[in-house]
Formats: structure tokens, sequence, C-alpha cells
């Protein structure tokens, strides 16, 4: 008996097998970004950690020498654009958190592991600049002057910690 695999009941299947085979998974991706991209010391600052699919989970990042005001949760925003007459759509999903800096300088932003669209991405993490912070003076009741940061200010909120263990 000779086997037809050209037959209409059996070529369905093994195109759609061969599609599927040939067709390359998505690969999701894990990013972070800063809100301003160049933060002040002592000024509160939005991480967000970005990715194309919607985050299912996220792991806490160990902050280090940032403090964590708080978390802001997720978010998420579509983009449409046209160019040479094709319309595109693109959607960008992000967990954001509110974080602060003590000091000016270089630091890193710590990556973190997330759960993206049923695929758990890791992102390495992000190298910023902390800008300094802003001080301004005024003249004192005595005539002298004095110093007075205005981001001292934004100190004195409540706070959450991130402790980390190898």
């Amino acid at each position: 008996m000779e086997k037809n695999l050209c037959r209409p009941g059996f070529a369905l299947p093994l195109l759609m097998a061969l599609l599927f085979a040939a067709a390359p998974a998505h690969a999701q991706e894990l990013g972070i970004e800063t809100v301003p991209s160049q933060p002040r010391a002592l000024q509160e600052f939005e991480v967000w950690y970005t990715a194309g699919g919607e985050i299912e989970s996220i792991e806490m990042p160990c902050w280090g020498s940032l403090t964590l005001v708080r978390e802001l949760g997720r978010t998420s925003g579509t983009q449409t654009s046209v160019r040479d007459g094709v319309m595109t759509r693109s959607e960008t999903h992000a967990y954001r958190y509110l974080v602060r800096s003590a000091v000016g300088g270089e630091l890193v932003i710590p990556g973190t592991t997330a759960v993206v669209g049923g695929q758990t991405c890791r992102c390495d993490g992000l190298r910023v600049k902390i800008l300094p912070a802003l001080v301004y003076t005024t003249r004192s009741s005595r005539g002298g002057w004095a110093g007075i940061s205005c981001a001292l200010r934004a100190t004195a909120g409540p706070t959450a910690g991130c402790r980390c263990w190898p």
C-alpha cells in the first residue's frame, strides 16, 4: 500500500506543523529606564522595568545605595504610527518604582527577573549618572547667608528598604 502525502486530509496538518516549527519564537526582553533620564540626588525619580509583553510578575530589585520610596505598579501604553502608508502598532508594558539617591555620581540601577508573556526574562543593571542636588541660599534674619537644600525636604517621606542575601 502506497501512502499519498498530497491527500487533502494530510496536507493541512503537515503544512500547519511546518509553519509553526519554522516560525521563530518571539523572544521577550526586559529593559530599564529612569524618568527623568538624569535624576538629581535627594530627589525622587522613577525606575521603569519595560517589556514588549505583559509583565506577569517581577522580582523585587535589590536597591543597594538607592532608597525605595514606594512601588508604583504596572502601566502599559500603545503607540500607533503610519509610515509610507503602513500603520504599525506597538505596545509597551512597564513596572514602576519610585526611588531616591542620597548622593550624586554614577551608580547602577539594579537588574531584576520578571515573567513576561510566559517567559522568564532577566535584565542587567543600568549605569546612570545622578546629578548633584539642587541647593539655593537665602538671607538669614541675622543678615548672614544660610545654605538650604530644597531637595532635603524630599527625604522626609516614608521609605521601605530591600535587604539582599547571597
